[in-house]
């Protein structure tokens, strides 16, 4: 790599003086181009595979960008998760740059999320300050996977609004702007039912928030800790309030993983306060969290204690397979990916995906039930349980209460 690359003998490495090395180059060109890249999933990642091999894989990376653009550009460590490549040319294409750094990216064997930003400067117009602000604040304009976009003004309005949103959210909690919408996940054997928990969260302001981005924001300023033991809470007293419901499943992030506190905290609530109601309750993690060593201690902590794990998003992309064999889990959620293969060519890897967990004595959840055909195949299979908009939509509190006493007492209610 180049001289104040910030990548270098197979290490990476950042430093201040990664910047002021930066600010010298811009400076010393009259025209340049300033490409900012993020990898927004660096904490997940982190949390999943470990420091030594994302960096390994991010090293990878920036190896094949340096090489393509040796003679006209330099990269610069901002980060461990943020990157900046400096442009000494106009006479470039900035769609083929972005489309070159995002094939760099793909070439590691899991999916680092790239958001890319750039800006422009011609004739010295803009100082380096400026010219790193607005590369940097064009990454959170709305963009797609594989393009970068070009700082405006307009941006600016979007950053303070996720800024915003960062500020909301922390006062969500205490605002009772947060609620929790349950789902149905009805067994494929009698009239048992039990329910998925979905965080969901109204603001004044803005409105009905994406699940996906508050999440995401919850995930970055830690505020997930309170959202996931709001749900819990929520999750407990609904199985209090309800004995008919067989059980409640609520979703583990990987940002939790990093906090073992808060684990040791979610024990004491379950054996202290909810003894009886938390036998019901479910968690489930994705099948990425479950191949690092350290997160795989706390799920058998939570199995030794009696309390049933699955995996969510099964073979979505990760290998848990060694762990499903040692019993690690209770059972898996079968991806809506592998649903979709009901009808065409490739049936037959959702039906073996259900005979592997049977053989494993694994309970197994298929999520993404819309159709009828896809319903009729799946009670015609060893599937344990469905979840589906074909069943319903995530009720409100008062609709599951609905919800119940017409399934638990209509002989004909949704008898397919």
């Amino acid at each position: 790599m180049q001289e104040g690359c910030g990548v270098t003998n197979g290490s990476l490495y950042v430093s201040n003086d990664n910047r002021m090395k930066m600010y010298k180059a811009i400076n010393a060109s009259s025209n340049v181009i300033l490409f900012t890249l993020t990898i927004s999933n660096y904490k997940c990642l982190i949390i999943q595979n470990g420091h030594s091999y994302v960096h390994k894989a991010i090293l990878q990376a920036l190896q094949i960008i340096e090489r393509e653009f040796r003679e006209i550009a330099k990269i610069y460590s901002l980060s461990c998760s943020e990157y900046s490549i400096l442009f000494s040319t106009l006479n470039v294409d900035t769609n083929d740059v972005s489309f070159k750094i995002t094939d760099a990216f793909k070439t590691v064997n899991f999916e680092l999320e790239i958001k890319i930003g750039y800006e422009v400067s011609v004739e010295h117009e803009l100082p380096p300050m400026n010219l790193i602000e607005n590369s940097y604040n064009a990454i959170f304009q709305e963009q797609s996977s594989i393009s970068a976009k070009k700082y405006s003004k307009e941006i600016n309005r979007t950053l303070f609004e996720q800024i915003q949103k960062e500020k909301e959210l922390k006062q969500a909690l205490n605002r009772n702007e947060l609620y929790v919408m349950y789902q149905p996940i009805i067994s494929t054997r009698s009239k048992a039912v039990g329910f998925e928990a979905l965080a969901r969260w109204h603001n004044p302001t803005y409105g009905n928030v994406s699940p996906a981005e508050f999440i995401r924001i919850a995930e970055q300023n830690e505020s997930i800790k309170g959202l996931s033991t709001f749900v819990i809470r929520n999750a407990l007293r609904i199985l209090r309030e309800n004995t008919t419901i067989e059980f409640i499943s609520v979703n583990l992030s990987a940002a939790l993983f990093n906090h073992p506190d808060w684990f040791v905290q979610l024990l004491s609530l379950l054996k202290g306060e909810y003894p009886e109601e938390a036998k019901r309750l479910r968690f489930e993690i994705t099948e990425g969290i479950a191949i690092n060593k350290d997160n795989l201690d706390i799920v058998k902590a939570l199995r030794d204690e009696g309390y049933a794990v699955y995996v969510d998003d099964f073979g979505k992309g990760y290998s848990s397979f060694q762990y499903l064999i040692e019993s690690v889990f209770t059972g898996i959620k079968v991806d809506r990916d592998f649903t979709k293969l009901i009808g065409t060519e490739k049936e037959s890897l959702l039906y073996d995906l259900i005979i592997l967990a049977n053989n494993l004595q694994l309970s197994v959840v298929v999520e993404g039930v819309e159709t009828l055909k896809q319903l009729v195949y799946l009670k015609n299979t060893t599937v344990d349980y469905l979840q589906g908009f074909i069943e319903a939509v995530p009720l409100k509190e008062e609709e599951l209460k609905h919800y119940l006493k017409r399934k638990l007492t209509d002989s004909d209610y949704c008898e397919l």
